[in-house]
């Protein structure tokens, strides 16, 4: 609760001493473009602050990440070290995660979702700034924030499950059995 409390003041003394346009950005980068039905996969929220003028390992934020509910359901939240979790808020296809201790560049939050959806369904993957109003700030050398300039989502497309080829090979040599067994009773 007390991190919160701190987490929240420092973004309330940005807001007072303004907020500065940079060049960053926030992009979701999935583990894999397509997923089988019932499959799962994951998903890096990646920030790149390298034209801002924060020192590396201490940047926050609070990223909103949105999805179709309906096709895919999140099982995990972790931080990717260095970067650490703060307060996570749920609604049905968003989440909104907060992060510190990150790097200029970085996946900083890693999700792990569950496809719920079927076959040619495609999971559009959303990221914005959870306020609108710059919740993002580094706090060396000085407490600044900023406002990534850019929010790139991702697309993950679900395919049928293949049937494998054992299936097939096990299926003919069935067949092969069979039909030599009854050639051998006649």
């Amino acid at each position: 609760m007390f991190k919160k409390i701190i987490i929240n003041f420092l973004f309330i003394l940005a807001a007072v001493a303004g907020t500065q346009a940079n060049a960053a950005s926030v992009s979701l980068l999935p583990s894999t473009t397509m997923v089988v039905e019932g499959g799962s996969f994951m998903v890096d929220v990646v920030l790149d602050a390298s034209d801002t003028n924060g020192n590396s390992g201490s940047f926050l934020g609070a990223p909103i990440i949105t999805w179709e509910s309906g096709l895919a359901a999140v099982t995990d939240i972790s931080a990717v070290s260095p970067a650490t979790l703060g307060s996570i808020f749920s609604t049905a296809g968003s989440e909104t995660i907060e992060f510190a201790n990150a790097p200029k560049v970085a996946s900083v939050i890693r999700i792990t979702f569950d496809v719920l959806g079927s076959a040619g369904s495609t999971i559009n993957l959303g990221v914005a700034d959870s306020d609108g109003f710059g919740s993002f700030l580094y706090l060396e050398p000085t407490i600044q924030q900023f406002t990534p300039e850019d929010f790139t989502g991702s697309t993950v497309t679900i395919t049928a499950v293949p049937i494998p080829a054992t299936v097939w090979l096990i299926t003919g040599g069935l067949g092969l059995f069979g039909f030599v067994a009854r050639r051998w009773q006649d």
